[in-house]
């Protein structure tokens, strides 16, 4: 009789824990939704030492501790978050939560892990809010640190309107990573791209240990490699000689590892204490200490020009080779050769 009855209850048990885990859950006792919520083991019980009697008087419908959402479109998982403690409000669909993380899987299989101390859940919308030392690292290296991120279910979009700060992926043979720093983040699920927008400053220390500082008004970076675009009033300065551009781009090695050029393009300018140039482009190879300047490149150093199909610049610039150079000299006299 005591092994019926030990069976009996073994069966009950199996069927509660199947409802509760597997399930998608109807939180709210209202129409399915398409947000599963799979509860921890600790659910139902007091919080932070509370007693069930004042557990009741809270104003949310519903508290839990270990608690894990699953955020889900016909075309698959959207999002995946983990929270300590939640909240649940009947009446707005809201879960307000503590000690959160969240997975947003992007395509091309890039996925951002956001990290916080609160969120907020729409179980309706699908839109996250999370806040508080809030940390997003992406799966190919970069970390980013802002006060909040909003999630757009919508338009499957990250954003933060507080100032983000970056740190690049690890470089092999290379103790400094790239830093930035910018006004606002903006990140694209469908496109694996992330764009830091608004006075944005960055500094990465070359393989030869020069320092090179850019500035522009907008960078994107990718959420699959580490090549990074810059846009709009771009300045790259390296030890005094300055580039500026509408547009920059980072490339990197094969391995896509190590910084292997920069290309300025859509107009490009450099200037030291002795000379300026232009061109259409600039190419500047840092593996061959090389810059390249292509399209209309034109040299000025004093009073002398000159013009060719590539300017050359080697050796830290201390070389400069003109392919198919027309030259025009200004001797001391100020006549023209």
């Amino acid at each position: 009789m005591r092994k019926s009855w030990f069976l009996f209850f073994l069966f009950l048990t199996l069927v509660f824990i199947e409802i509760l885990v597997f399930s998608p859950a109807d939180l709210f006792d209202e129409s399915p939704s398409k947000v599963q919520t799979i509860l921890g083991e600790n659910q139902g019980a007091p919080i932070d030492g509370e007693s069930s009697a004042e557990t009741l008087l809270k104003d949310a419908d519903q508290m839990m501790a270990g608690v894990h959402i699953l955020g889900t479109k016909e075309t698959g998982r959207e999002w995946e978050l983990w929270a300590d403690r939640a909240e649940g409000y009947k009446e707005n669909g809201l879960w307000v939560m503590s000690t959160v993380k969240t997975d947003f899987f992007a395509v091309r299989g890039a996925v951002y892990r956001v990290t916080g101390a609160r969120g907020k859940v729409d179980m309706e919308s699908k839109n996250l809010i999370i806040s508080g030392n809030v940390i997003m690292i992406s799966s190919n290296g970069y970390t980013f640190k802002t006060d909040e991120i909003v999630y757009n279910s919508e338009k499957k979009v990250l954003t933060s309107s507080t100032q983000v700060k970056v740190v690049g992926p690890k470089e092999p043979h290379s103790r400094q990573r790239l830093q930035l720093v910018g006004d606002t983040l903006e990140s694209s699920l469908e496109e694996s791209y992330m764009w830091i927008n608004g006075n944005v400053k960055t500094s990465k220390v070359l393989q030869d240990g020069r320092l090179a500082k850019i500035s522009s008004a907008s960078a994107r970076l990718s959420g699959v490699n580490n090549s990074v675009e810059f846009s709009e009033e771009v300045e790259i300065d390296v030890d005094g000689v300055k580039v500026t551009g509408p547009a920059a781009v980072f490339k990197y090695s094969q391995q896509g590892e190590i910084l292997d050029s920069v290309v300025v393009k859509g107009g490009a300018r450099l200037s030291d204490a002795r000379r300026w140039a232009t061109a259409d482009r600039v190419d500047v190879s840092l593996k061959e200490d090389k810059v390249v300047f292509r399209g209309n490149p034109r040299l000025v150093h004093g009073g002398d020009e000159l013009r060719g199909e590539e300017i050359i610049f080697t050796k830290g610039g201390k070389r400069v080779q003109v392919v198919k150079a027309r030259a025009k000299v200004v001797d001391p006299q100020g006549r023209k050769e």
